[in-house]
């Protein structure tokens, strides 16, 4: 069961996140696009788009889409006042460009900073030995009040405030 899970909504909305903390403002639109495929009926939202705001200032567009033929590569793009920065989680690249380059370059993770993915083994290891993986509860719960954010405002046609009441 994925709950109000739509497409991969739910996995970003970890990285957003991990990386950029909570959002406290969602403003969503969900569309079944193509709802008659191969003989059965979708109900499922083929196309995401949200407008949040983090407390910190940041606003910015997020997009999903389960049909969009030849689509770009899956990238988390951060826009600032000194630069950009862009993850291709595609191809697993970590690009970024300063305010007055040319052009986006390819940046190295140092040795230190990278890991893989290890959060079934790190739960596991918690059941065992004790302590606290992350993913921990409470990001579930965040990750969980997201996507019911995004489907309470897709619905309703309304921004929502986060944390949910």
């Amino acid at each position: 069961m994925s709950g109000l899970n739509i497409l991969s909504v739910g996995i970003y909305a970890e990285v957003l996140q991990r990386w950029i903390g909570s959002p406290r403002r969602l403003h969503a639109q969900m569309k079944v696009s193509v709802p008659k495929r191969e003989g059965y009926v979708v109900h499922v939202p083929d196309v995401v788009q949200v407008f949040g705001q983090w407390s910190n200032g940041l606003a910015g567009i997020l997009e999903w889409s389960g049909v969009a033929q030849f689509a770009p590569d899956e990238t988390l793009t951060i826009y600032g006042r000194n630069g950009t920065l862009v993850y291709n989680f595609t191809k697993d690249e970590i690009l970024g460009a300063r305010r007055g380059d040319k052009e986006l370059r390819v940046l190295a993770i140092p040795p230190e900073l990278e890991s893989g993915w290890t959060v079934e083994k790190d739960f596991i290891d918690a059941v065992v030995n004790g302590g606290h993986p992350e993913p921990s509860f409470e990001t579930g719960v965040q990750y969980l009040e997201f996507t019911e954010a995004l489907n309470l405002s897709a619905r309703g046609g309304h921004a929502v405030e986060l944390p949910l009441p």
